[in-house]
């Protein structure tokens, strides 16, 4: 009874990792080549967007071999939300990816690193109530997603990632100017470092 629970945990196993390589290797046929370049867009962030709450992006991602792959997704937001909210952002967040079965298809690990510039101030947000906090962050962290074949040229992305960001920024008086309160402040963050539903389109 024990082998036959082993034997079937084993296929399980098996059917979950190889499945997406039989399945990309299909679609491959169809184009007649493993992609080598994509780009997408983050539909959690674009949601955000067109709530007014977040910001534009795009990402790029290129295959450096069967199962390496570098994105470089940009997030950008150069106006304020409202007359009295400011929610200026620049993110980038370069990463490395491993593909268990083959690039832009199944499961994939990650270990990225962001950089942001960000300048936001809100009369309903918690601590940053009736002030603006400029600044600067920096850190890494490590991601799993999992990318599903949709079509020919047209994957969608699962993907979370966690690890660490250290920021800068100094406290001012309001949304367009005002005096400077507190400069230089220091926040150590650990947690949810990006989550995204993407929809990705395969160039070549």
């Amino acid at each position: 009874m024990l082998v036959k629970k082993y034997q079937l945990s084993l296929f399980c196993i098996c059917i979950f990792f190889i499945c997406p390589a039989v399945h990309s290797q299909e679609a491959a046929k169809i184009s007649n080549a493993v992609p080598s370049l994509a780009i997408g867009t983050n539909l959690l962030y674009d949601l955000s967007y067109t709530m007014n709450l977040g910001a534009m992006n795009l990402s790029t991602e290129l295959s450096l071999n069967k199962n390496f792959t570098l994105k470089l997704p940009i997030t950008w937001n150069p106006w304020d939300v409202e007359e009295t909210q400011r929610s200026r952002l620049l993110l980038v967040q370069p990463e490395l990816r491993w593909w268990l079965c083959e690039v832009f298809f199944g499961h994939f690990l990650g270990i990225h690193t962001h950089w942001a510039w960000f300048n936001v101030s809100s009369r309903h947000s918690g601590n940053v109530e009736n002030y603006r906090n400029e600044g600067w962050l920096l850190g890494a962290g490590l991601s799993y997603g999992y990318q599903i074949y949709l079509a020919p040229r047209w994957n969608l992305e699962l993907s979370i990632g966690a690890g660490y960001a250290f920021t800068s920024y100094d406290k001012y008086e309001c949304k367009d100017c005002g005096r400077l309160l507190e400069e230089n402040n220091i926040y150590h963050y650990f947690g949810i470092t990006q989550a995204g539903i993407t929809l990705i389109y395969l160039l070549k």
